[in-house]
């Protein structure tokens, strides 16, 4: 009864990681003013967390009394996760605020446990896709409201701050002089709410590709590529398509054309709101448009001013969090929205953890991919190979996976539970698991 009660706790807590709900108790400031995007906050989602892992303890201490427990060949992994919270927790003590260095360790923490939790109780993969789908529907509808309005309302329960196109530095798009507003959803910038729908537009095709009922699917499909499209994210538009056309060429051998039909909604959608905003979206990929030469700019500025706080930091890094703090003794007495994260994420993570952290993260990675392919190919590596290649893409042109801690997340669940299968369960998993839910 208690594991039943757990399991939809666990769908809960997935469903609402889009949500930017929570509590902020302490703020990161320089000369007064606070630096972007840095506070100490708690989010409503993780509170679910914390009951959930109260009873993941519960359940599985309860069932120990029950059953001895089983030898079981953990030497070699627990060494390594060791090793890399070792490092991880060498950087946070050489970080120049410690205190937010741990802090944003704790988000790292949380994801590898919940990805522990969902091995426990081996969560059928297939119902979190489709609570990520759904979740991806009510962006998209929310998304579709923002647009219409041209304009959002503060919602504390959502986690929305208010949005006015006409205050300089909002997210916007000119038609005709006239400011439109990029949506939002629920999340901070337009760029993450393209990037949750680059996931679950892949997913959807997935089951597409994958499901002979088809309406739901279509309609999904459908109203996701219209939110998305809203977002008039260039980084999301390049992950979105390289990632569908990767999928779809992937078995090349067993290329049919029902492969092709998705993409072909796609288009048709792109095609007509295009003809209906007159051409919006592609605006945004006009190299003689003011905003994208100052976006383009100050990008290449965030990076190349990266560069010599990597290089002074090239082993240990300035700690976890802590590059915007780094960068305002770089650069002082600039203006405070300056002080933002570099717009890449593996730029970003060598700054904050240096090589040593940046090993122990690679490894991690590659431990799970190399335990992947162990298996034999199926479609669910396809996935694997499809949704991290848009990851990758995304992380190239932003830092929200990194530095927005439901992002990080949303994508530790795709690439390390969603996309991947495990050989054998765990005497946990054994405890917990009479059969697979």
């Amino acid at each position: 009864m208690l594991a039943k009660i757990n399991r939809c706790f666990i769908y809960l807590f997935i469903f609402l990681l889009p949500c930017q709900t929570r509590y902020i108790f302490d703020l990161i400031h320089y000369q007064k003013e606070q630096l972007p995007g840095l506070d100490f906050s708690l989010y409503f989602f993780e509170l679910i967390l914390l009951i959930i892992v109260i009873f993941t303890l519960f359940d599985l201490s309860k069932n120990l009394l029950k059953k001895s427990p089983q030898k079981q060949p953990l030497g070699k992994k627990l060494v390594f996760f060791l090793t890399v919270f070792l490092i991880l927790i060498l950087n946070c003590l050489l970080s120049q605020n410690i205190s937010y260095a741990f802090f944003r360790l704790s988000w790292i923490i949380e994801a590898v446990c919940f990805l522990f939790i969902l091995k426990i109780y081996q969560i059928d993969r297939i119902k979190i896709i489709y609570i990520l789908i759904v979740s991806g529907i009510l962006q998209s509808l929310l998304a579709i409201w923002q647009f219409a309005q041209n304009k959002i309302i503060a919602n504390k329960w959502l986690g929305m701050a208010t949005q006015n196109p006409e205050i300089l530095g909002t997210p916007v798009v000119f038609q005709n002089n006239k400011r439109i507003l990029r949506a939002f959803g629920s999340f901070p910038h337009p760029n993450m709410l393209a990037g949750f729908l680059v996931l679950t537009i892949i997913f959807t095709f997935y089951l597409w590709l994958n499901n002979k009922n088809k309406f739901f699917l279509n309609l999904a499909l459908i109203i996701q590529t219209i939110g998305f499209y809203l977002t008039f994210s260039r980084a999301g538009f390049l992950a979105l398509i390289f990632g569908l056309i990767f999928f779809t060429f992937l078995d090349w051998q067993k290329l049919k054309l029902q492969k092709f039909i998705p993409l072909i909604i796609i288009l048709i959608i792109f095609l007509s709101l295009s003809f209906l905003t007159d051409n919006l979206f592609w605006q945004r990929f006009d190299g003689q448009n003011n905003l994208n030469q100052k976006s383009n700019s100050e990008r290449l500025e965030q990076i190349k001013t990266a560069w010599p706080i990597l290089h002074k930091n090239i082993l240990t890094g300035v700690g976890l969090g802590n590059y915007q703090m780094a960068l305002t003794k770089k650069k002082p007495n600039n203006e405070i929205h300056y002080y933002q994260p570099a717009h890449n994420v593996f730029i970003l993570i060598i700054a904050e953890t240096g090589l040593l952290g940046l090993s122990a993260i690679l490894l991690f990675f590659l431990f799970i991919i190399f335990n992947l392919f162990q298996k034999n190919k199926n479609l669910s590596q396809n996935l694997f190979l499809t949704t991290a290649t848009a990851t990758v893409l995304l992380a190239f042109w932003d830092h929200y996976l990194w530095s927005n801690f439901s992002c990080l997340m949303i994508f530790f669940i795709t690439l390390f539970y969603l996309t991947n299968s495990f050989k054998n369960q765990s005497f946990t998993t054994d405890l917990i698991n009479k059969k697979k839910v």
